[in-house]
């Protein structure tokens, strides 16, 4: 060990002997850093370093050997190999003391990088896991490319050669670990490009870390392909005073590559050990699932139909593992859950049975001998539960694997209940359009075989969407024609109309006895009218909701402010323009106002399911809402506020006039306001010992209730949310949500699903989705970051190389005066 110290000294403090080793650091700190924060950092907003991990995995490819070209070339170059091997020390020695320098330099640079999460700490709230799994990744990377530079550099007595050479090698296990890569080789010879990629290639291991997982097989890969190009450098010093030792010396590379291929190829299959950096263990079993695993009584069967490995796509070839795996640990958590892999290929009835329950090939896009094509392939999920009908996932492909564990047990969940959910959806209809009323469009329409509406819908998805889902869900107009059903779970209601007395009566005795109510109600809407070129006209109008009368029994009121946010969503709308003065065309006109609110995700709670890890929402026109904190203790009730505005809110006064510049003017901010908020407990009914009012659309000679109702009460939910308008079907798109479900949808079907079935699949779901975004920046702001990650770790080794030449200069001189001295003694 003394041996090895004494060589990486040497080594290592060489480095800084010379500028160029400052010039090297601070060039590749400055391109690396710079290229980050300039093209990903902020246009991305996220906090997370996947970006910059993937930037650098391709950086190192020409850093590492640049690092490590000297380390034996320069010694062969002036012939000092020989002095080095006259010394009392073992090759195996020689080379771990500047494998160790290499090492040693490019720790140094990553501690130097280190100015990026420390930014990213302030500017957002990420998970930690990751990053330094990413870290860790880098150095182990690093380590492996180290020792392929260092290898190199014992072959060549020519630096230039042995970095080209050590960047070519690099590259290649680089590049077999390259999916598109695997994909083409895989397409000439079935097979030879999964292989390579799993025995030899690099990213996948790599990619694997900077995600959060930590493997013992993906650290016995860089470690044994490292120790195998060390093992090979230390022969080759040894063998430097045997020149006959070169066949000897091509047999043991092939032999201990080939073994280390091997090894990987073996341990590929084998769970060695996994560890999950994620802050939330997005990869291991949540407890939430565990609990639904555990609860099972009878028997749940889950089949896989999947193609064989060796006729998927290369992109697909790991799915059934992953998906198996996955399955693995279900079936050790509960012995009521099964699951079978079947090949529907194998048998053509299997294939036919399976079209008949609605599984069938899908088709992926392959790219094989250079040409694109199609092929078929299966891999789908049957859920089987005692008679009732098999759930199906129809797809599971590798980017639906985040939340597969969602998705299997959601679908457990509800085929092991005895019946589905009951929800009520109350939404309002709106006045039929115009264009309807026209003899020639409903003629032109029945003609087409399209259904002529009587009344307009803005809200017609809703329960489709919740029967899609897997719930009773029905739409009803809360009238005494359509009543609350009597095995109502959760009522939806959306009120973008007034409410009357008798429907406040009906909402009030679901809370009351333990219903779950999802309210989302706003006092204001707009109008916006074009008025000139790309000029828009806002016009403001009262809604009248009429739910302040009942949820002021609880503690809670809309506010009757126009809520405006300097943190607001460009939206656009559509206009008609004329095309040469005279033939209209469609334009889309995009419109920024504070009224249109963009809630950010440090705006939303992270330590409730409903909002947890939702991506920016568009509040658009909503309404504040305001707490009567005493009243709401004094009930006995628990809040919880889920949304909030930005601190940059501010209200103002309903005026009914166009909205101008000078309504976008706050004179003083009202800090952060409460738009959405949870209520739960034992809710009193401000009705108790009075008659049922009469219902709005019973005839006048309908004799009103005289009698109050009585009934059980429970405890139950109430989820205020003071905007409407985001549920309507035509809501304003910004463009922003080309895939997925938009982040207001996401919160309703959130909510539905923890009021509704359980918060265990809640806690699932969002444990599945990690978005985490940055906090808004200021232009100024940026500037500063920027400079801060990209400036700061140069700006330090400048001073300790400027502090190091001014040591050196001082020894240099005390040892030219000791001289001196001696020299005049004499």
């Amino acid at each position: 060990m003394k041996n090895i110290m004494t060589v990486f000294k040497r080594e290592f403090s060489s480095y800084f002997n010379s500028p160029i080793a400052y010039i090297f650091i601070i060039a590749i700190l400055a391109v690396c850093s710079g290229f980050y924060m300039f093209f990903f950092f902020f246009s991305a907003g996220l906090a997370e370093m996947r970006d910059f991990f993937s930037i650098n995995s391709w950086l190192m490819l020409f850093f590492l050997p640049a690092i490590t070209m000297r380390l034996w070339a320069d010694e062969l170059k002036s012939g000092s190999i020989a002095l080095l091997q006259s010394l009392p020390m073992k090759p195996n020695e020689l080379v771990m003391g500047k494998y160790l320098a290499g090492i040693g330099f490019y720790v140094l640079y990553l501690i130097g990088t280190l100015p990026i999460p420390i930014a990213i700490s302030f500017l957002g709230k990420p998970d930690l896991g990751p990053i330094i799994g990413g870290y860790l990744g880098l150095f182990f990377l690093g380590g492996l490319y180290t020792a392929i530079g260092l290898f190199f550099s014992g072959l060549f007595k020519d630096q230039i050669t042995s970095w080209v050479m050590a960047v070519i090698g690099c590259l290649f296990m680089h590049l077999l670990g390259w999916l598109p890569i695997a994909a083409q080789l895989d397409s000439w010879i079935s097979g030879l490009g999964t292989f390579l990629q799993r025995a030899v290639g690099s990213v996948g291991h790599f990619e694997n870390m900077y995600k959060g997982i930590i493997t013992l097989n993906d650290i016995i890969y860089f470690i044994s392909f490292a120790a195998v190009f060390l093992v090979l450098n230390a022969l080759t010093v040894e063998q430097r005073m045997r020149r006959k030792a070169d066949v000897t010396f091509f047999t043991s590379a092939a032999v201990m590559l080939a073994v280390a291929a091997m090894l990987n190829i073996v341990i590929y299959r084998v769970p060695l050990g996994r560890f999950d950096t994620t802050s939330g263990k997005i990869y291991t079993v949540s407890k939430s699932a565990r609990n639904i695993l555990k609860e099972l009584k009878t028997k749940v069967t889950v089949r896989y139909y999947v193609t064989p490995e060796d006729k998927m796509p290369a992109g697909m070839k790991d799915i059934q593992r992953n998906i198996t795996d996955k399955l693995g640990e279900f079936t050790q958590i509960s012995d009521k859950l099964k699951f079978e892999v079947i090949d529907p290929t194998a048998d053509p009835e299997v294939a036919a049975e399976l079209d008949q329950k609605g599984i069938s090939a899908f088709t992926l896009r392959t790219a094989e001998k250079d040409a694109v094509g199609i092929k078929k392939v299966y891999s789908s999920l049957a859920i089987s539960y005692l008679d009732k009908p098999d759930d199906i996932i129809p797809q599971v492909l590798p980017q639906s694997l985040p939340m597969l564990e969602y998705e299997i047990c959601s679908r457990i969940f509800r085929l092991t209940q005895s019946s589905q959910p009951s929800l009520a959806l109350v939404a309002p209809y709106d006045p039929l359009d115009p264009r309807y009323n026209d003899p020639r469009m409903r003629q032109f329409m029945q003609m087409q075989g399209q259904e002529i509406p009587e009344k307009g819908d803005r809200f017609k998805n809703l329960p489709a969407t919740f029967r899609n889902l897997g719930y009773n869900a029905s739409r009803i107009d809360l009238s005494s024609r359509e009543r609350l059903p009597g095995d109502l779970k959760t009522l939806i209601v959306v009120a973008s109309q007034g409410l009357s007395e008798r429907q406040r009566y009906e909402i009030a005795k679901a809370l009351a006895s333990g219903k779950n109510v999802i309210l989302a109600a706003q006092e204001y809407k707009y109008n916006y009218n074009p008025i000139r070129g790309t000029e828009v006209m806002i016009m403001p109008a009262k809604v009248e909701p009429g739910v302040n009368e009942l949820i002021s029994s609880y503690g809670v009121t809309l506010g009757d402010k126009i809520l405006m946010d300097e943190q607001n969503q460009i939206v656009s709308i559509q206009t008609q323009g004329k095309l040469g003065g005279f033939l209209p065309v469609p334009i889309n006109i995009d419109v920024q106002s504070p009224v249109q609110i963009r809630v950010a995700p440090e705006n939303m709670s992270s330590d409730y399911a409903f909002t947890s890890n939702l991506g920016p929402m568009v509040y658009l026109w909503g309404s504040p809402l305001k707490l009567d904190k005493a009243r709401i203790t004094s009930l006995g009730l628990t809040e919880h506020t889920l949304i909030t505005s930005s601190p940059k809110s501010w209200e103002i006064d309903f005026t009914g006039a166009p909205m101008g510049a000078d309504s976008y003017r706050p004179s003083a901010y009202s800090g952060k306001q409460t738009l959405a908020v949870i209520l739960s407990g034992q809710f009193p009914n401000p009705y108790e010992g009075k008659a049922p009012p009469k219902w709005q659309d019973e005839p006048d000679s309908t004799p009103a209730p005289s009698q109050p109702e009585y009934f059980q009460k429970a405890p139950g939910k109430l989820l205020l949310i003071g905007c409407s308008e985001i549920f309507a079907d035509q809501f304003v798109s910004s463009g922003e949500y080309q895939m997925g479900r938009p982040p207001h949808e996401e919160l309703l079907l959130k909510a539905v699903e923890g009021l509704t079935l359980s918060e265990d699949l809640l806690n699932i779901s969002s444990k599945a989705v990690q978005v985490r975004y940055l906090k808004e920046t200021s232009p100024l702001a940026k500037i500063l970051w920027r400079s801060f990650t990209i400036l700061l770790a140069p700006a330090i080794i400048i001073a300790f190389g400027v502090v190091r030449m001014f040591m050196r200069q001082e020894r240099r001189q005390a040892y030219r005066r000791l001289l001196e001295q001696t020299s005049g003694g004499m």
